[in-house]
């Protein structure tokens, strides 16, 4: 955990092997999966440094969205043939964790909106990724927010806008959201490109102020990193040593 205030850098949790940390909507625990246990827990980040089971078992389900607004964990669970469900999870211990979208396709990267009203979340349903919107609870009313692919999705701090990573060149993009009556996106506008990493989703997020942290992507192709596989490596050894004598 790095301090932006003081400047300092902690390792909070002790264990190998732990992935996909969610702050809880009041910033004193971190929710994240314990892989070698099978467990998801909650872990207070001061004070006793208490630990809570959420879940265990191969049906846990990865973390994806904690929601301030009605204390709702949104998360993705794996079924059949590797497909993807969204389900919710009550965190107050007032209901059961149950289905939000399961169908035949895959459902993922799930993002509740500030004030616990909407789901965004991705779907192959077409064919290609897109981002979606649902209302929570869900009434069967669904809208598109990307046209042409989309993946991860991400709530501005205030619910007015939704940001997702333009699927063809890796471009962050800004759909206004007006919700006073009825769910209305307004047009995809492009704000940058180049500076994600989209190799997984969680690899950027925004501030209250607007101001966006990532995990920055490679703008240039020279320098990136390849993995080359040499055959027949002896042989060329053998001959450059011959060259050398």
């Amino acid at each position: 955990m790095l301090d932006l205030d003081r400047g300092s850098f902690a390792r909070i949790v002790q264990e190998d092997d732990t992935h996909d940390p969610l702050w809880s909507p009041g910033g004193r625990s971190i929710l994240f999966d314990r892989m070698e246990a099978g467990e998801l827990v909650t872990l207070e980040v001061s004070g006793s440094r208490r630990t809570r089971v959420i879940a265990s078992g191969a049906n846990r389900g990865t973390p994806e969205s904690w929601s301030p607004g009605v204390d709702l964990l949104a998360y993705t669970v794996t079924g059949h043939a590797g497909k993807t469900d969204v389900w919710v999870r009550p965190m107050n211990g007032e209901g059961e964790p149950r289905p939000f979208v399961a169908t035949p396709e895959s459902e993922s990267e799930p993002e509740i909106s500030p004030d616990g009203r909407w789901i965004a979340y991705v779907s192959d349903e077409t064919g290609v990724p897109e981002v979606y919107v649902r209302g929570y609870p869900d009434d069967g009313s669904v809208w598109q927010a990307s046209a042409g692919g989309g993946t991860t999705p991400l709530w501005s701090r205030d619910g007015t806008e939704l940001f997702f990573v333009r699927l063809e060149d890796a471009a962050l993009v800004s759909v206004v959201v007006r919700d006073d009556d009825d769910l209305e996106l307004g047009v995809p506008t492009e704000l940058f490109q180049g500076l994600l990493s989209t190799s997984r989703a969680g690899d950027f997020d925004v501030a209250s102020d607007g101001r966006f942290i990532t995990v920055a992507g490679d703008s240039d192709d020279t320098n990136r990193r390849e993995i080359r596989v040499l055959g027949n490596w002896q042989t060329q050894v053998e001959e450059l040593r011959g060259e050398a004598r």
